[in-house]
């Protein structure tokens, strides 16, 4: 039954990313990151440091390009950062507010990353067992869109705003979740999906939440 609802699932991300991509070779529409965000300045130099010396080891993406927005993700260890991860962290500041994780979530995911050939878009699967989480980042888009130009607090994140540790329509979807963001001028979104041991995790909104503050930054650079 796992087996069909991760194709299930699988076959949603696909159809998102083949859109993705036709909307762009249809418009050839590309936001432009905010490389000058100073949370994208601090982790990119830090990421930059740590690649000089030797601790992250990039390996060149097949037939591609490399990828010309933040890569946005989390770490091995989502429950703990590690030094080099830490300075990394979009949000370093808040890394000490608690994360309700699921007791039965493994302690090492294990990860499949996607993305296009021309480094326009990427999508990162996080397979903790109990949970699944989706990480994606695209920078094409709709030029007939009207997006904000300032970037907005996650939806249903908002600080003072309480978000309920109870059922809602956004976080309890048969045991799915979304959260869509703003980051440096690009749509980003978290998703995930809970199996039996974690179904509380994808009802609590504010646990959700906290996996915000702890993307770190993987890679990515200005073309």
């Amino acid at each position: 039954m796992r087996w069909l609802h991760l194709r299930a699932l699988a076959a949603t991300i696909s159809a998102v990313w083949i859109g993705s991509l036709s909307l762009y070779a249809q418009s050839r529409a590309l936001r432009e990151p905010d490389w000058s965000d100073p949370g994208v300045v601090r982790a990119h130099a830090s990421f930059q440091d740590q690649r000089r010396k030797g601790l992250i080891t990039m390996s060149a993406p097949p037939g591609g390009r490399e990828l010309s927005l933040p890569r946005w993700g989390f770490a091995k260890d989502i429950r703990k950062l590690e030094p080099n991860e830490r300075s990394r962290a979009r949000t370093p500041s808040k890394l000490t507010s608690s994360l309700k994780w699921p007791d039965c979530a493994v302690a090492n995911p294990v990860i499949e990353h996607l993305r296009d050939e021309t480094g326009v878009w990427y999508a990162d699967d996080y397979d903790f067992g109990c949970v699944i989480l989706l990480v994606r980042g695209d920078r094409a888009y709709d030029p007939n869109l009207k997006l904000p130009a300032s970037t907005p607090r996650v939806n249903g994140c908002e600080s003072g705003a309480g978000p309920s540790a109870q059922p809602s329509e956004e976080g309890d979807r048969q045991g799915r979740f979304d959260l869509q963001l703003l980051l440096n001028r690009i749509p980003y979104a978290i998703s995930g999906q809970c199996y039996e041991g974690a179904l509380e995790f994808c009802r609590n909104r504010a646990a959700q939440c906290a996996l915000v503050d702890r993307l770190l930054y993987l890679e990515g650079s200005k073309q």
